[in-house]
């Protein structure tokens, strides 16, 4: 064999359409390109596991938060009826004489001061000779 013959050979040749096939490029691109997407789909048919994880953990989060919202709202509306019996204890007959012991006390202490205006006692300054 000559040197011709020899690279001739060993070059591989372009590998030709069947005579039936009459394609365009591009089609036979977006062919391969179809069954890609169809295989890559068929792998990715459910979310991996750290897109369970983070779902879960959004889930966790979103349901803490909800909690808190309603813990809040249910201790408001406790506040609320703690502060309206504290009003309905002013009207309590016990409370009614808490007051008028201590109106009394006060008074009773407004009129000993009254009452001592009169007896102070004014020294008078020595003077040295």
């Amino acid at each position: 064999m000559t040197d011709d013959q020899q690279n001739t050979s060993a070059t591989p040749q372009p590998t030709s359409t069947p005579a039936g096939d009459d394609k365009n490029p591009l089609d036979v691109l977006e062919d391969i390109l179809k069954e890609a997407k169809a295989k890559g789909a068929a792998k990715n048919t459910g979310p991996t596991p750290e897109e369970i994880a983070a779902q879960e953990e959004a889930e966790a989060l979103k349901q803490a938060q909800q909690m808190q919202a309603e813990h809040r709202v249910q201790d408001q509306q406790e506040i609320l009826v703690q502060i309206s019996e504290l009003d309905t204890i002013k009207d309590t007959p016990e409370y009614q004489a808490k007051v008028q012991q201590e109106q009394a006390a006060k008074d009773e202490k407004a009129e000993e001061q009254q009452s001592q205006d009169g007896f102070q006692i004014y020294q008078v300054g020595h003077k040295k000779i």
